[in-house]
Parts: C-alpha cells; structure tokens; sequence
C-alpha cells in the first residue's frame, strides 16, 4: 500500500511542476511540450532560493505558497482546456514509469539497509541533516545556530554543508513534510523524482536532436541511458547536487542551437526562459553550469555565430541576461559565487586521494584497491609522492605483486562502463577466457566510437557542433588537470559528459533525407542492460554486489549494522540517551539515529541527549551499539 501511495505522490509532483511550467510557457507564448517539467522544476528552484535565502520565509510557509502556485496553475490549464495538457502528461507518465518502478522496487525490497546511505555516507548524512534542518526553519534561524559552540553531532553535520550548494537540502526538506512516512525512505523517494526528471530531460534532448526517430525507440535509449552504468554511478556515489541538476543541464544542452537562432529575432521571451533555466541550473550546481557556459562559447566558435560582431550587435540582450541572472542567483551568494570560486580552486590545484575510491572501477572488478592491504600501502606512497609517472610505476609494480597482472586488458572495457564483464570467473575463469573476452569487446568497441566519431566530423549540423565542443573542452581541462595530477576532478569531468560516451557506443549515426537518424546497437544495448541486473541482484546486507564499483566507502558500515528505527520503541522514552563512542561508524550511528528522532519532534537537550515532547513519561533510555546488533 505504502508503494503505490509514494508511487502516487511522485505523479502528483510530476502532474504539479508539468502545470507550473506549462503555465510559464503559456504566458510567454511558447510550444508545450513535456519539458515543460523541468521549466517548472526551474521555477521551484528559483523561487525557493528567493523566498528562503532572500526573504528568510519559513520553509513550511514556503511550502504551501508552492503547493498554492502549482494548483492555480492546473486550474488554469483545464480551464483553457489546453490541448497539449493531457497528451503531454500521459507522455511523461510513459517515459517516466520504468525507472520510477524499478527503483521504488529496488527500495522496498531491500529496505531501509539499502537506501539509508549508498556509496558516500559522509556527503548523503550531510544532505539528509541540512535538509531536516532547513525543513522546520528560517534561514536566520539557521545561521543563528553558528554562533553557538559545543552544538550536538547533528547541527555541527548539517550546518557544514551550509555554504555547499544548499539549496538542493532546500528542495530535499519540502518531502519531509509527509511525516507519515520515514525520513529515509522520503529521502530514497527524493532521488527516484529527481531521476524521473532526468529521464523525461534525456528523452528530450533526444529528441530534440533525432526528429526522425520513433517514439519507442527514443524510449528505448532514455530508458537504458537512466538504468546504465554512468547514471548509476552518479546515483550511487550519492552525488545529489549533480543529479539533481542532470535534467536541467540536457534541456539546456539541447537549446544551444536556439540560443544563436533567437539572437537575430531579438526574441526576448526565449532569453527570458533561458534565463530562468540556466540560474536554477547555477543555483544547484555552479561548477556544471560554468562547463555550460564554456560549451556554448566553443559551440558558437566553431558554428561562426560567435565573430567580431556578435557582441557589438547583441550588447543589449547580453546585458539583460546578465542583469537578470544575477538578480535570479545573489540571494546567498556565498553559497555559489563564493562556493564556485573556492571549488575551482580545490578542483585545479588541492591534493586528495579520493580517486582511489571513486575511480578503482577502471582497474577491473576485482582489483587489488578492495584490498585493504593494498589500500594502505597506496596512501602511505601517495602522502610522499604526487608526481605521475612515478605513482603509475607503483601502481603497476604493485597491481602485479598482488597478483593483477593482466590489468591492461581491464582498462578500455571499464572507461567505457564495462568493468562488470572484467575478471570473470564463470566456469571457474581464467586469464585465457578474460582475454578471449576483453580483446574482441575493446576492438568492437574501437570500432563502433572511430566510426562514429568519421561520421560526427564530416557534419556541421548542431549535434555534431555540441559533440565537437565538448571534446575541445574535455582536452582541455583534461590537460590542465593531468598536469596539476587532479584525478578525483578528471573523474568527475568525466561523468559530467557521459552522455556522449554513452550514445557513441549504444548508436550508429546516419542521415536521413537531411535529418539526423540512430539506429539501436542491440549487442552493446543488452550488455548495458546487464549491469543492472548484475548489481541489484545481490542483497548482500544491502551493500549489492559487491566489487570497485563505488557503492560501499566501508563494508562493515553494513555488513556488521542493522540500519533500522521503529519510533514506537521511543514513544515511552521521556528521554533518549545516545551512548557511543567517536569511531567512524558510531558516529553515523549516532547521527543516523539524531536525525530519525529530531524528525519524530525529539528535541535536544545536549550534546548526547533528547527530550521527548509528549507528556506523563518520566522514562530514560539508553541507547548503544546493541540498538545495531544484527540478530
């Protein structure tokens, strides 16, 4: 019953932010069509930055002022009987629904110990704390709590992401308002929207670029795209801010062309609509949309849209979006502008050793980085040594004195998000069956991207100016960052375009009565299919499978924990004491239960303890490890 409540909730916030959009485009005189969900989602972003950040509006006020909007705007739309409202609706409804069930699925079946944190709980505790903070205040409350010192685990955690893109927590909080329902399960319901929203973007973007295709075989691609090893990466890496902004960020890249083409009609509505878009995406992730900017530089570059007179002739619409940008996006600037600045800095030039974890995927499923053994020696060379050559001549001394020695088979295969069919032991395995597999799939796989890439280089049409602007710049910061050796930020640029990788190996390219066409790679279709019936197959105490994909940061944070929270066993409890020590994992124990128990309306009276609000109890409850104890 609870599934199809939730199942029920998402349509009503896609039926919700399809009407707002659709509204906006209504007023501007604008095609309907179903992206009209993102521009609605753009508007909610917007507002919400406005009205918390500027105005310090109390989050539940601004609530039901957005629930109010999005209901006057469905009025509007059945009282004008707008032909497009319905046929678009059941569209996204179509796009939408495979994802939606496959990932609520996933969700109920395995529970709260597989969605209370995926593959980074620092970050996902962060957002849930941030987002249960912002959800029963204002924003001068929230800074207020700064002041103070020796605040409880949970302020200290969800006060340090406050300068840190906060307005996706923003966005987050709205869904605690359905308190009925538990605070993790709302927050694993907050990513299943976000990537229907996605979904209906890339279908979009897709379509926006291959006119000529049928409608179930752009399906096909939107569907495989959302269920394919990079969008599950971003999924279980719990990168919130990046998904959460992968929607508007396709919508954008498909409006490229339009932007150049308006310029001449002087159409200052689209620009209007462009603006809107572009300072929700900037609001949720800075340094994506300055990547955008660039594209649409390079793009109007290579195009010839951009010459010596294109500024001198567009000043003024220039200056408008600029004005209007920046009008949109001030309200706490440090949180962006400034935010921007210090990450840009950390991206090009800070020293970390994330990448181990976050990119050992390309060495191979079973490579010797799930060795903890290995793992220390590799940050213990790397606290003495960031010069490249050096590090690749460890590693490669060392992936061979840990018994790796064919990793080079494993690397073409695993960029290309592969990995899975890399050391294969069915039958018992061997070297002998990995290469008879890894040779010929890199060689077709050679040969599918070569061809593709012939084909986009003879071209000059506006899909294949987006793919040769991306590459300049993916060359670009790749030089920049290799030299720097930034490789947590090479592998975050990588994802940022993973759409290109992922439709130059599932499409063959061609035209078709001077319109550009795909047709389906089954074979390499099916493989991608594969990976997520290979990761989701496993429970496995709600780690999945488990391999170098980044899906667990430490593996007894579940294998030894029973993540769970019944708030009857705390109703009788006049007060809770949280009794831990400082490890690592008991400290997400303590924050893990802070947050389920401030959402039950538990209030802190120090550090370590809370008060329940009902009255007539007078019992004190001592909480510890044994609360985790598997039975």
């Amino acid at each position: 019953m609870q599934f199809l409540f939730i199942f029920l909730i998402i349509y009503l916030l896609i039926l919700g932010l399809y009407s707002l959009g659709s509204v906006f485009h209504y007023s501007l005189r604008q095609t309907q069509s179903v992206s009209n969900i993102i521009t609605g989602y753009a508007l909610v972003c917007i507002l919400s930055n406005f009205l918390f950040f500027g105005l310090n509006i109390d989050t539940k006020l601004i609530s039901l002022f957005l629930i109010l909007v999005i209901c006057i705007s469905l009025i509007f739309l059945l009282y004008k009987k707008e032909i497009f409202f319905l046929i678009n609706v059941k569209k996204i409804l179509i796009i939408s629904i495979f994802p939606i069930i496959f990932f609520l699925t996933i969700g109920f079946i395995y529970g709260e110990q597989y969605y209370v944190f995926r593959g980074n709980y620092w970050d996902y505790f962060n957002y849930v704390s941030s987002a249960l903070l912002y959800s029963d205040s204002n924003f001068n409350e929230v800074l207020s709590l700064k002041e103070q010192s020796d605040l409880p685990l949970f302020f200290k955690t969800a006060l340090a992401s406050q300068n840190s893109r906060p307005l996706i927590m923003l966005i987050m909080s709205y869904f605690y308002n359905f308190k009925f329902i538990d605070i993790f399960l709302l927050s694993y319901l907050f990513k299943v929207f976000i990537i229907s929203l996605s979904t209906v973007a890339f279908y979009s973007f897709l379509k926006n670029f291959f006119k000529k295709n049928k409608f179930k075989e752009v399906l096909i691609i939107t569907v495989t795209y959302i269920l394919s090893f990079w969008n599950l990466y971003v999924i279980e890496i719990d990168a919130i801010s990046q998904l959460a902004s992968l929607s508007i960020f396709l919508l954008l890249l498909s409006k490229i062309k339009e932007i150049f083409e308006n310029f001449s009609a002087k159409n200052y509505n689209f620009y209007f609509y462009i603006v809107i878009l572009f300072s929700a995406f900037f609001l949720l992730y800075p340094e994506l949309s300055i990547i955008y900017v660039l594209i649409v530089l390079f793009y109007g570059i290579i195009s010839k849209n951009i010459n010596l007179n294109f500024f001198r002739e567009n000043y003024l619409i220039i200056f408008l979006i600029i004005l209007s940008f920046l009008i949109l996006t001030l309200p706490n600037y440090k949180s962006t502008y400034i935010f921007l600045f210090e990450q840009s800095k950390d991206g090009l030039f800070k020293n970390n050793n994330w990448w181990g974890y976050f990119g050992s995927f390309i060495l191979g499923r079973e490579n010797p980085v799930m060795n903890p053994d290995f793992v220390n020696l590799m940050k213990t060379y790397l606290e003495n040594s960031t010069n490249i050559k050096s590090i690749l001549i460890w590693l490669n001394d060392n992936l061979i004195l840990f018994d790796y020695k064919f990793y080079q088979l494993n690397i073409l295969p695993s960029v290309l998000g592969f990995y899975f069919l890399t050391d294969i032991k069915i039958l018992g395995g061997s070297t002998l069956l990995n290469i008879l597999i890894l040779i010929p799939l890199s060689i077709y796989l050679i040969f599918i991207i070569l061809k593709n890439i012939k084909f986009i280089l003879s071209l000059k049409d506006d899909f294949s100016t987006l793919i040769k602007s991306s590459f300049l710049i993916i060359l670009g910061f790749f030089i920049i960052l290799i030299n720097n050796f930034q490789i947590w930020s090479i592998i975050k640029l990588y994802f940022y375009f993973s759409i290109f990788y992922f439709l130059f190996i599932i499409l063959f390219l061609e035209y078709e009565n001077k319109y550009l066409k795909f047709r389906i790679n089954y074979p390499i279709l099916v493989l991608i299919i594969i990976f997520p019936l290979y990761k989701f197959s496993n429970f496995n105490n709600g780690i999945l499978r488990y391999d170098s994909f980044p899906s667990i940061m430490n593996v007894d944070s579940k294998k030894t924990v029973n993540w769970h929270f019944d708030v009857k066993k705390f109703e009788k409890c006049k007060y809770i004491e949280l009794d831990f020590n400082k490890s690592k994992i008991d400290n997400f124990k303590k924050l893990y239960l802070s947050i389920n128990l401030k959402y039950n309306d538990f209030i802190f009276i120090d550090n370590n303890m809370l008060e329940n609000s009902s009255e007539n109890i007078d019992k004190i409850c001592k909480i510890s490890n044994n609360y985790f104890k598997k039975s």
